[in-house]
């Protein structure tokens, strides 16, 4: 039905009365703040307690406008003329902790009427997404019917003129809803979805509030599991005799309008009633064994691992300077660089048993045994979850000769009589002249001959096959020999085994073999084909 035939609209301009009239107005209750609008401190005995509500902002250049927002960059508000804010405006709020943040306005766009022309509703961009720990996106009631909303009891923000600018929030209840159309200033307005509530003039409620003029566009909620969760936004207002008939844009029926506006920018409108889901991470790498100084990429995939649809998905990935990814990429997501080091992948929806695959990519994998990150992965219907990412990477012959002042394979540049390719492989520092690894561990072959076995050890680096490095053990009775054979002693066994303590890319190679026959001498031939 359309009952608006006398519909007066919230004008734009200061009106001489209260915007939002309570029937028994105590500031002490009713307002938000204390020292509004210029020293703006919560109230800690507002009637409906203000931490819940960081999510409404107030325009810092007309303070009686105040503004629900609905994802991180993104608030809601009237079309109507003079209603909305203007581009280049701030947005205001008090967060969690008692401070200010603002972020300008850069874009409206109008909400598409399901006939010609558009709603009275209007979403706003703003030039940087607001900490959402701090300062909360405020979720909307989706209940399964619009006759379920009927008898809800609603939280009406507004603001008022005594005593000076303030803004404060009463009750209503929601009555019916009905079709709406405006025009005015030569735009032309298609259907808007409405809500009705009504404030009577005889009832008996002190919190009972009922709408004058100026603030269209503030929000107004229902308390769902003890949080607000939006319902409507200020319409317009009709006086009954003593009566005042309260129309705010319900916001429900034209939510999927809004989501495919959000859904650009990765967000989604908040549900205040969902089916939690699980998001699983699992990583990989490209190749499978990554090389210090050649390309390579890492490969996150966030999985929703629930039967049912989640949204907002922000995957944050947070490398450390100097092993950041030259780029981080996401087939059908928003990415973006939050800082140096740390991107947020961000989806509007993701589907049940969706995949979601997120690639950080490299020209040249830095000279580190292994790429490290922190991957803190959220969605409106989850939880936030915090991982360790950590891949390991071969070093090459390439990346661990950098910076030497000599570089060949059989360049000495620290004169210890070890050649570059020795040390490279057998892990002692090519430039201090060390002869020591971790745990005393000597970076070399050691033979002894005790209790009837021989036993030759020496590190190997555990990624040799991939690096090309190669290391043979050549047996021989007579050391004058030009050229060593690569047999064995009859009996030879060979084993590998960690260090205590690790030493990280190197493993301990043993070989053993009974000490009978003719003396022999052992040596480890290395050698390189990168």
């Amino acid at each position: 039905m359309k009952y608006l035939a006398a519909l007066l609209l919230l004008p734009a301009l200061t009106p001489p009365g209260h915007a939002l009239d309570i029937r028994a107005y105590n500031s002490a209750l009713h307002d938000r703040f204390t020292g509004y609008p210029f020293s703006t401190v919560m109230n800690p005995a507002f009637l409906y307690d203000a931490s819940k509500f960081t999510g409404v902002g107030w325009n810092g250049s007309e303070a009686y406008k105040q503004f629900a927002l609905i994802s991180p960059q993104h608030f809601v508000c009237a079309s109507h003329p003079g209603a909305p804010p203007a581009i280049g405006h701030n947005l205001r709020f008090i967060d969690s902790n008692g401070n200010l943040v603002q972020r300008q306005i850069t874009a409206l766009a109008s909400i598409p009427a399901d006939d010609l022309g558009n709603t009275d509703l209007m979403v706003g961009t703003l030039a940087a997404a607001v900490p959402s720990s701090v300062v909360k996106p405020l979720a909307w009631l989706n209940l399964p019917t619009e006759g379920d909303y009927a008898g809800h009891d609603l939280v009406v923000f507004g603001y008022g003129l005594v005593p000076g600018v303030v803004v404060r929030a009463g009750h209503g209840t929601i009555e019916d809803f009905g079709n709406g159309d405006v025009d005015g200033s030569g735009t032309s307005y298609g259907t808007t979805r409405l809500m009705r509530f009504i404030y009577e003039g005889s009832g008996t409620d002190p919190n009972d509030a009922h709408f004058i003029g100026g603030d269209s566009g503030s929000p107004t909620f229902v308390m769902q599991g003890g949080q607000p969760a939006l319902v409507g936004i200020h319409y317009g207002v009709n006086p009954v005799g003593s009566d005042f008939h309260n129309y705010d844009t319900f916001i429900p029926p034209h939510v999927p309008k809004v989501d495919l506006l959000l859904s650009g920018s990765g967000y989604r409108m908040r549900p205040a009633i969902f089916t939690p889901t699980t998001l699983a991470l699992t990583s990989g790498s490209t190749p499978a064994n990554l090389q210090s100084g050649a390309s390579g990429s890492v490969n996150l995939t966030v999985g929703n691992t629930g039967a049912e649809t989640t949204g907002n998905l922000t995957v944050t990935v947070s490398f450390p300077l100097s092993l950041a990814p030259s780029s981080i990429t996401s087939a059908g997501c928003v990415v973006e660089s939050v800082s140096t080091g740390v991107w947020q992948v961000r989806k509007a929806v993701v589907a049940a048993a969706e995949n979601v695959v997120i690639t950080a990519a490299w020209p040249s994998v830095p000279n580190t045994s292994e790429l490290t990150a922190t991957v803190a992965v959220e969605s409106d219907t989850t939880t936030t979850s915090t991982h360790p990412l950590s891949i390991p990477v071969a070093q090459t012959y390439a990346s661990w000769s950098q910076g030497l002042s000599e570089a060949g394979e059989a360049d000495d540049p620290d004169d210890d009589g070890e050649v570059n390719l020795l040390e490279y492989a057998f892990g002692s520092p090519p430039s201090s002249g060390s002869h020591a690894l971790p745990g005393g561990v000597l970076p070399f072959p050691v033979l002894m001959n005790q209790a009837g076995t021989v036993t030759l050890s020496y590190p190997e680096r555990t990624q040799a096959a991939l690096l090309g490095l190669s290391y043979a053990v050549e047996t021989t009775t007579d050391p004058a020999q030009p050229s060593w054979p690569l047999s064995l002693p009859v009996g030879a066994v060979t084993s590998t085994q960690p260090y205590v303590p690790a030493i990280p890319g190197f493993v301990k190679r043993t070989l053993t073999w009974p000490a009978d026959g003719p003396r022999k001498l052992a040596r480890v031939r290395v050698e390189l084909a990168e």
